[in-house]
């Protein structure tokens, strides 16, 4: 909740490399007015397919930090793309800044750590985890994941 609203982002979904950011704001929680400059955020560049998904957005430094999603080209690897506003969330808020999987951020004192999934479409799925003094670069907390892939079957 941000000065008593709360405001939601969602993806759109099914349109591959087209797959975007939107953004809306509720009063109440119950009904939400879409960001009239919706898709908020999509990757772009040619290291990616455009695709944009699964968004995390925390607010670290006094700065808004944007993690989804994206796909490489050929969309066949995840990789995680990033984006940073001052303020506001419409479309024109954001620079884009990172690459690299489908995230969840968490702060703890002057440190922002980033949870993410560390294989392809849970083939097997694994958790990893790395930090960062700055919400730009970041370093893995240890060479084996943060949750393991369980044992077949468990």
């Amino acid at each position: 909740m941000i000065d008593g609203k709360v405001h939601l982002f969602y993806q759109t979904y099914g349109n591959g490399p087209k797959d975007a950011i939107c953004h809306a704001v509720s009063n109440d929680g119950l009904k939400f007015d879409r960001d009239p400059s919706n898709p908020v955020f999509r990757s772009t560049g040619a290291w990616n397919s455009g695709r944009a998904i699964d968004a995390e957005v925390a607010r670290f430094h006094d700065k808004w930090f944007l993690y989804a999603a994206t796909r490489d080209p050929e969309s066949k690897v995840q990789m995680l793309v990033a984006a940073v506003s001052g303020s506001g969330f419409g479309r024109g808020a954001w620079k884009m800044f990172e690459e690299g999987e489908a995230p969840a951020a968490v702060q703890h004192g002057e440190t922002l750590f980033l949870f993410y999934g560390g294989a392809y479409n849970n083939a097997p799925q694994q958790i990893g985890c790395a930090r960062s003094k700055d919400g730009l670069h970041w370093e893995r907390i240890s060479k084996e994941p943060f949750i393991p892939v369980g044992k077949p079957g468990s």
